[in-house]
């Protein structure tokens, strides 16, 4: 008479091989084989986020222009307040599964073997792919560093051979350059209005310039006249331009369309995390090995709100079309 193989759950012996294996294959180091990632190597995370918490609130630093009459026959003196407005970003949740063949798992339990760390990686590269793009343009109604509310816009100036985008053909490495500067002044000059008596307010006057692959590409392409030196190498010699950070998810950030990105940072590079944060709670966990059938499986996740932007006034956008 034969008898079924009866396998309900996993013994002691395979759950901790399978906890050990897991443990071996550091989402860490997978991490660093993800193409593209951007976001969290230059974006500071937001301290004391709680791993359960469903929203993230913070206060953001507005302008509002107003004008004001001093008297019977003088004329509208335009003045700026700073208005503070609560920003809620709620926290998505990316969950995931790492699955391996029963049978391929005591195999390896028994014959002193490694599991293959494909499924890891796969698992890691779908969660940090959802996080760059969440920090990038967020999700629902988060916002993320691309796309922020409230963030001004400046339009890129005229180009030779006619219109805005520095993708056309006439466009000068001088007409680039000063596309930034235009940008860092505008920005410069609201950040002194932005300045209230009395109240602190962070120095930012240094910044980092992400560009879109388009823009990238132009500007490392075109060159002054009769020099060797290219309108990219032209930005990086600005002392008021700490970074210039390339291809990063610009084509998604305002309905398709390219948009470069002025955001305060440190001597470093790195964003300055009094302008801008990372809110992401937790990047990657693993919950216990669960068998389903002759499947065994490991639901894993993690959480990210897009980016906190409490000083919109110390960024700008730059658009081209």
């Amino acid at each position: 008479m034969k008898t079924k193989p009866q396998v309900t759950r996993l013994d002691a012996a395979t759950s901790y091989f399978i906890d050990q294996q897991l443990e071996a294959q550091d989402p860490r180091k997978f991490r660093q084989l993800v193409p593209g990632i951007v976001g969290r190597r230059v974006i500071p995370t937001v301290q004391g986020l709680s791993r359960s918490q469903p929203t993230y609130s913070y206060v953001m630093q507005l302008l509002k222009a107003k004008t004001r009459r001093h008297g019977a026959k003088s004329k509208d003196a335009p003045t700026v307040e700073v208005l503070s407005e609560k920003v809620i970003h709620q926290i998505e949740t990316y969950p995931t599964t790492i699955s391996y063949e029963y049978d391929d798992v005591e195999n390896a339990r028994i014959n002193g073997l490694d599991l293959p760390n494909d499924q890891k990686l796969a698992a890691v590269t779908k969660l940090e792919e959802k996080i760059d793009q969440s920090l990038a343009v967020g999700e629902g109604n988060s916002k993320g560093i691309l796309n922020a509310t409230s963030v001004p816009e400046t339009t890129a100036g005229a180009k030779t051979g006619g219109g805005n985008t520095w993708t056309g053909a006439g466009a000068t490495a001088d007409e680039l350059v000063k596309d930034v500067a235009t940008a860092v002044a505008a920005t410069a000059a609201a950040l002194k209005q932005a300045r209230v008596p009395g109240q602190d307010m962070p120095n930012f006057m240094q910044w980092a310039l992400f560009l879109p692959d388009s823009w990238y590409v132009k500007s490392a392409t075109t060159y002054r006249a009769n020099t060797d030196t290219s309108a990219l190498e032209m930005i990086q010699r600005m002392p008021f331009i700490k970074s210039v950070i390339p291809s990063w998810r610009a084509e998604t950030a305002d309905g398709g369309a390219a948009r470069a990105a002025l955001i305060p940072a440190l001597d470093n590079g790195a964003i300055n995390p009094m302008a801008a944060g990372a809110i992401v709670p937790f990047d990657y966990e693993e919950l216990a090995a669960q068998l389903a059938g002759f499947t065994v499986s490991i639901p894993a996740r993690g959480k990210a709100g897009g980016c906190a932007v409490p000083f919109p006034v110390a960024c700008r956008y730059i658009d081209i079309t």
